[in-house]
């Protein structure tokens, strides 16, 4: 069991937590997909929490509002979730490594993470990360998102999810940071 100190920065952990860490050499990171800043936000108070830095996953060409319009069967993120496992061309992304820890965040479109989160994913195939995924919803939940990638990246090793919006309490975060295994900073 660590004790609850920021994974951030090693000046501030005790030793053998900074000498844990550099052993398995594992990182702790947040990338996180958001459309309308949303899902940002949740990763911002998740960053307040772990000390994690996050990274923005975003594809090489940006979305506009009329991509977004979910109600418009032609725009770009319809037609992207009915081939939710095509490539979506990412901008840069984070580099992981064997043993890394990712919290992984995204709105829910469709019941399901958006198709840029599959081409994020199918970057990292052979690497041995735990994932730990976080999603946003006007009314979804996240299990049938986590369930299905889950089920199509099954190389990587996951840790239950957590739906996030402004009800949940910073002491929920803690606690599901705590049932994965991750410290909070504060």
């Amino acid at each position: 069991m660590h004790a609850a100190f920021a994974i951030f920065n090693e000046s501030f952990m005790p030793v053998a937590f900074a000498k844990d860490r550099k052993e398995n050499s594992m990182t702790l990171h947040i990338a996180c997909f958001s459309a309308s800043g949303v899902t940002r936000q949740a990763a911002e108070r998740i960053q307040k929490l772990t000390g994690a830095e996050i990274s923005n996953i975003e594809p090489a060409v940006p979305y506009t509002n009329a991509d977004l319009n979910w109600r418009d069967r032609s725009s770009r993120s319809t037609l992207e979730m009915k081939s939710p496992m095509a490539p979506v061309e990412l901008a840069d992304v984070p580099e992981l490594k064997d043993g890394d820890t990712l919290l992984l965040g995204y709105p829910i479109w469709w019941y399901e993470a958006p198709a840029i989160i599959n081409s994020f994913l199918a970057r990292y195939p052979k690497r041995k990360l735990t994932i730990i995924p976080f999603a946003t919803s006007g009314g979804s939940t996240i299990e049938h998102s986590e369930k299905l990638l889950k089920k199509r990246f099954k190389t990587l090793e996951w840790k239950d999810g957590l739906l996030i919006d402004e009800s949940t309490s910073d002491a929920r975060l803690v606690e599901w940071l705590a049932r994965a295994g991750i410290p909070a900073a504060r």
